[in-house]
C-alpha cells in the first residue's frame, strides 16, 4: 500500500502546473520582460521600414510624411500600452502553468541558473536581432517573388471568369 500510494503521489506530482511564485522566479532569471523592452525599443525603426516597404514607388508629401509619422507614432504608443510588462506577465504565467508542469519548471531554473543557461539569457537578444535580420533579407528577396506569384494568380482569376451568357453553357468540370 505504501509503494502504491508513493508511485500514485509520483504521478500527481508530476502533473502539477507549477505555483505562480515559482513561474514568477522563472521569469526573473530568463528576463524576458529585459527581451521585450529591447522589442519596444526597436518599434518604430520596424514600422517606418515596413511602412516604406509597402509603399516603395511612392513618393509622399511633407503633408502626407507628417501624417504617416503620427499613424506610425500612435501605433508604437498603443502597442507599447497593450504590451507592458504589467499586461504581458499575467499572460506569460498561464501560458507557462499550461505548458509546463512543477517538476518541469523547477528543472529549467537549474539549467537558467547554471553558466550555460545564463550565457543564453544573454547572448538570446543577439540571436533574435540576428534570426530578425536573416529573416528580413530572406523576405525581402522572395517578395517580388511572392508579388509575381500573386499578379499572375490575379491575371488568371480574371480570365476565368464566366460571363452570365456563358455561365448556361458551360461544362461541368470532371473530377474524377
Amino acid at each position: 500500500l505504501l509503494l502504491l500510494t508513493s508511485v500514485c503521489s509520483q504521478f500527481v506530482i508530476a502533473d502539477t502546473p507549477p505555483s505562480d511564485a515559482l513561474v514568477k522566479e522563472l521569469l526573473t532569471v530568463t528576463q524576458p520582460q529585459k527581451l521585450l523592452d529591447q522589442v519596444m525599443a526597436q518599434m518604430d525603426g520596424v514600422m517606418q521600414n515596413s511602412m516604406l516597404q509597402a509603399m516603395p514607388d511612392q513618393k509622399l508629401t511633407p503633408e502626407q510624411d507628417s501624417i504617416m509619422a503620427e499613424m506610425r507614432s500612435k501605433m508604437v504608443a498603443l502597442i507599447r500600452e497593450s504590451m507592458s510588462w504589467e499586461i504581458m506577465e499575467p499572460l506569460y504565467i498561464d501560458i507557462y502553468q499550461k505548458s509546463f508542469t512543477q517538476q518541469e519548471v523547477e528543472g529549467i531554473l537549474v539549467f537558467y541558473r547554471s553558466d550555460a543557461g545564463q550565457a543564453v539569457i544573454a547572448k538570446m537578444p543577439q540571436v533574435m536581432q540576428g534570426t530578425t535580420q536573416l529573416t528580413q533579407t530572406v523576405l525581402s528577396t522572395m517578395m517580388p517573388k511572392i508579388q509575381l506569384l500573386v499578379r499572375q494568380s490575379v491575371e488568371k482569376l480574371k480570365a476565368s471568369r464566366v460571363s452570365p451568357s456563358d455561365a448556361r453553357t458551360a461544362v461541368p468540370i470532371d473530377e474524377s
